[in-house]
């Protein structure tokens, strides 16, 4: 993977949207919790390519497709910004 991981889960939430909002075209809630999991893995929080790497891993996914769920899961605040990264905010990690 090329080093734009980390931008690419980084920039997804930049636009914060207000409700609540339908998975993205192309995402399913399986894909969600696939997600999550690999957050979990890589300690929570994401801040360089090395944890970012461990979520890409995990789950498979092409960066497309893990920015639409890092935006999504910003917008329900299940992700929040965390210094450089982002930080799964429920589950195993609410209170990591």
């Amino acid at each position: 993977m090329k080093p734009t991981r980390l931008i690419t889960l980084l920039f997804a939430g930049f636009a914060l949207a207000s409700c609540a909002a339908p998975l993205p075209s192309g995402v399913s809630k399986a894909d969600v919790m696939l997600f999550e999991e690999g957050m979990v893995k890589a300690g929570c929080v994401v801040q360089d390519d090395k944890a970012a790497a461990v979520v890409e891993n995990h789950t498979g996914f092409d960066e497309d497709k893990l920015k639409e769920i890092s935006k999504y899961m910003l917008e329900q605040d299940s992700l929040q910004h965390e210094g450089t990264g982002i930080k799964l905010t429920t589950g195993n990690c609410a209170d990591a």
